[in-house]
């Protein structure tokens, strides 16, 4: 009887949540859940996150950068051709110099997470005008296995890992003080 009870308040449960999805037996959700979710909690989580832009370009250089919620991003026509493998991505961005800082770096997967606008394609917001719609590495802390490294895709707005030795793009970020 108290199994029965669980069943039909369980829905009830699940309605007062703030996101609701469900998924088959392989774990996966279907796309139109996954957009729901993305614009019912992911979109109004990361929105708040990036409000706040400011474009510098350097005179000097085609350099352009995007800074929002204390972090700089690197936004030049490098950002659409710079493709290479994560150890060469990564020591891109610690020799990567512009508007006379040095202290670049890839980006979490949640900062890189950020600039992704999952209800427009391409899947860049709308400040970001350089971007390839393909893999961009990004740092994964919690990533154990030193052979792979975590991904986001800007063509489907999807988190992923891939071998070190894969070429992916990369966009560098730096932390404003």
């Amino acid at each position: 009887m108290f199994a029965k009870i669980l069943l039909l308040l369980l829905p009830l449960a699940l309605v007062a949540s703030e996101v609701i999805w469900t998924s088959d037996s392989k774990g996966e959700i279907s796309e139109q859940e996954y957009s729901k979710a993305m614009r019912e909690y992911i979109d109004k989580e990361y929105t708040k996150e990036l409000h706040t832009y400011q474009l510098q370009e350097d005179s000097k250089t085609p350099n352009r950068t995007v800074s929002a919620d204390n972090l700089m991003w690197q936004d030049d026509e490098r950002v659409k051709t710079t493709y290479l493998d994560w150890e060469e991505a990564s020591a891109y961005c610690k020799a990567f110099r512009v508007l006379g800082f040095d202290n670049w770096r890839l980006p979490t997967e949640e900062e890189l997470f950020s600039t992704v606008d999952a209800r427009k394609s391409p899947r860049a917001k709308e400040e970001f005008k350089n971007f390839n719609e393909k893999p961009y590495w990004a740092v994964a802390p919690l990533l154990k296995n030193a052979k792979t490294a975590s991904y986001i895709n800007f063509s489907s707005d999807k988190r992923g890992i891939s071998y070190k030795s894969d070429k992916n793009y990369v966009r560098c970020v730096r932390t404003l003080k």
